[in-house]
């Protein structure tokens, strides 16, 4: 099928832009000026901050007048998530994407486009990039957000707050001035206290929950899974729209999900909206010999599409609103890559306190938080020197993944040979507390298949606003707090919210292993033959033996670097299969056909 809702701009040899709209609302043109965008957009800096219920050929046209009133100074005055696209008169086209966007724009020398399908087709099959393939099974945290490979070469992924300007074929990239740089440190206010910050977040969050829902009459439904993030964002959905109703998946025999559904049910309860809860009985099941919905790219979670699509249908109705708490644990988690941070930058008791608070609440040793962290502050290059002797032993002493996953790299399992090595940053090439590919994630798990049923999907933790102010307005000491317990400070600005017992619960497992480990089990036969017989380009670099053997761990139930890894194999295979096959389709199709009444594709030339 392809995209749902995309639009592409092509320079055609004659160098008259053509952009092309297929389903696309946020459109707008005057004269021979065209714009359209992804996204969200809260205003023009200095001109005006739009209302959330504003319509998105509104938004295109008021976009559009600030664009023609001041060309030079747009886009750094844009504010939002978002990508934008102009052609301007015949042969010139700006690109531009903020730097917290979740949309993408995906571009070549001669075209450019919000989805990768327009581009590969534009270029005729370019070839898979490798490295990107390295990048993709090390799991690299920034491959979707802040790397510009995709899967194929010659196609490149437009970086956060960076401008694209192409014009008669020769393509520049320059970075927003008023996009900020990054967030590269862990700011530190000595006098912030808890009690003032909660209620900025609180306000945020509420700020960030009304902007999705604007004036939509569109039914609401909300991701529901008792803990922590989920409670807290339906609260605030259900207080401030109707006709709301939640739903969760529960797996009954594990004990953190029987609490999670007593902490669903009280909230639900609590707020007068219905819950629908689904144990694994009650889930569709998956047959990963069809083909799956198109994706831009493969996601090593992309079996959460896979497996819950069918029945989220029957809850979700078609042009709903769908909420979830995703993106909280990015902002608001404690994580433990700030201790070689505060070696590295000469904060050495705040390091000791935190170590020591950390110790003492993981019943850990110090020594052993302390020798990792120590490791992790390496310069790279040293630090490679001693793990690499230890490599293939059973334990390394000197394997630092859990406080800095880049630190090295080399791609390895028994069944991989000769891969390049990925192009993941080592902590000291990136001080960054939170990368920011959890911010593309549903648009290559679940979107593929919400949107062509016209749900959009809503991620209030997600805000661009709620992330800078928590990542650059709040003391580290109030997130980094290893005395309280975990995301002390979201629990604060939820209090009075959610029921008490569900803002203090202790532990936030909850885990849809025992979801995936099922759709596993009921596909081995087509995925023993599937992997057995592989046909991806990469397939020279596996070998097929060994991978066989890391199969078999993975049906036994083991758990390791080597099988995460074919797990990620197996995601890429399966997106690679899709991925071929719908552009074979699309290619075959004539053009009377592919373009459907409903999908119609519309192209605007500027001359």
């Amino acid at each position: 099928m392809g995209p749902v809702h995309y639009f592409s701009v092509l320079l055609g040899r004659s160098e008259n832009a053509k952009l092309r709209l297929h389903d696309h609302d946020g459109y707008a043109k005057k004269g021979r000026v065209s714009l359209v965008f992804d996204g969200l957009i809260y205003g023009v800096r200095g001109e005006k901050t739009l209302h959330p219920a504003t319509p998105p050929p509104q938004i295109a046209s008021f976009l559009l007048e600030a664009y023609l009133r001041s060309p030079d100074r747009f886009f750094d005055a844009l504010d939002g998530q978002c990508t934008v696209v102009i052609v301007d008169g015949q042969d010139t086209v700006h690109g531009f994407r903020s730097r917290l966007s979740p949309t993408l724009i995906y571009y070549s020398d001669r075209v450019l486009s919000n989805h990768l399908m327009p581009v590969y087709e534009a270029l005729d099959r370019p070839a898979p990039d490798l490295r990107y393939f390295s990048d993709f099974l090390a799991d690299h945290p920034k491959i979707y957000f802040d790397l510009p490979r995709t899967p194929f070469e010659g196609i490149r992924r437009l970086l956060p707050g960076e401008t694209l300007r192409l014009r008669n074929g020769k393509l520049a990239i320059t970075r927003a001035k008023a996009v900020p740089k990054g967030h590269e440190t862990y700011p530190y206010y000595a006098d912030q206290k808890l009690e003032e910050v909660a209620p900025r977040v609180l306000r945020l969050l509420e700020n960030a929950v009304q902007t999705r829902l604007g004036a939509s009459d569109r039914p609401i439904v909300c991701e529901l899974s008792g803990g922590l993030d989920s409670s807290f964002i339906t609260s605030l959905v259900a207080r401030r729209a109707e006709n709301v109703s939640a739903f969760m998946y529960s797996y009954p025999l594990r004990p953190s999900h029987m609490f999670s559904e007593k902490c669903a049910r009280a909230v639900a309860a609590d707020l007068g909206i219905p819950l629908t809860v689904l144990d694994p009985s009650e889930v569709s099941k998956v047959d990963l010999a069809t083909e799956q919905h198109y994706c831009d790219e493969p996601n090593a979670f992309s079996w959460q599409g896979f497996l819950f699509s069918e029945s989220t249908e029957k809850l979700v109705p078609e042009g709903s609103l769908l909420f979830s708490g995703m993106g909280a644990d990015q902002i608001f988690m404690r994580d433990e890559r700030i201790f070689p941070w505060l070696l590295q930058n000469g904060h050495y008791r705040e390091f000791l306190k935190t170590v020591s608070d950390k110790a003492k609440g993981a019943e850990r040793s110090k020594v052993n938080l302390a020798w990792q962290a120590a490791l992790a502050a390496l310069p790279k290059s040293v630090y490679r020197r001693l793990k690499t002797p230890f490599d293939g032993f059973r334990f390394n002493p000197f394997a630092v993944e859990e406080m800095n996953s880049g630190m090295d790299p080399v791609v390895t399992a028994p069944w991989l040979r000769d891969l390049p090595p990925t192009t993941a940053p080592s902590l000291e090439d990136d001080l960054s507390p939170i990368e920011f590919s959890y911010l593309i994630a549903p648009s290559t798990t679940t979107d593929p298949y919400d949107e062509p049923r016209g749900v959009a999907s809503a991620h209030p933790y997600c805000d661009s606003r709620l992330i800078e102010y928590v990542t650059n307005g709040v003391s580290r000491h109030l997130v980094y707090d290893w005395k309280n317990p975990y995301k002390n400070l979201l629990r604060e600005a939820m209090r009075g919210l959610v029921p008490e017992f569900v803002r203090m619960r202790e532990k936030n497992d909850f885990s849809f292993e025992g979801f995936r480990s099922k759709m596993l089990r009921d596909n081995e036969v087509f995925l023993r033959q599937f992997l057995g017989d592989l046909n991806i380009p990469q397939r020279d670099h596996i070998d097929r033996q060994k991978m066989m053997v890391a199969l078999d761990e993975v049906f036994f139930g083991v758990s390791t670097d080597s099988t995460r890894k074919l797990l990620a194999l197996l995601s890429y295979a399966l997106w690679w299969r899709d991925f071929s096959a719908i552009a074979a389709a699309r290619k075959r199709r004539p053009k009377k056909i592919r373009e459907s009444r409903r999908n119609a594709t519309v192209e605007i030339s500027a001359g």
